[in-house]
């Protein structure tokens, strides 16, 4: 889960303009965890980025019914004041398989 989710930011990263520099994956639980999904996060840090290419980029994370959505946020001015640098958590949320045995079949009324 954690590669698809880099390889997913990625490709939208590279076609929204995004230079990212540093990939962190992680998993998350605590509080929002539940029995029908798991969480991965991502924490991206980027540099060199127009306000365009960020706003781009935060949109095509959800498009098409993406489960992946930000948690986290930071951006600043870089050092030439003509960029923008900062970081990005995400998280995205995967359904876990259905345990063996738990399967619902329909039942069919038995006739007399």
């Amino acid at each position: 889960m954690a590669l698809a989710l880099m390889r997913t930011v990625d490709a939208k990263a590279s076609a929204s303009g995004i230079v990212v520099v540093n990939r962190i994956p992680g998993q998350s639980g605590g509080q929002n965890a539940n029995s029908y999904f798991d969480e991965q996060t991502l924490r991206i840090s980027f540099q060199n980025t127009g306000d365009a290419e960020l706003v781009k980029f935060m949109v095509s994370l959800g498009e098409n019914n993406s489960t992946i959505r930000i948690r986290d946020l930071t951006v600043k001015p870089d050092p030439t004041q003509m960029k923008l640098m900062g970081e990005l958590t995400m998280v995205a949320s995967y359904q876990k398989p259905a345990p063996a045995g738990k399967q619902s079949s329909p039942t069919t009324p038995k006739r007399p």
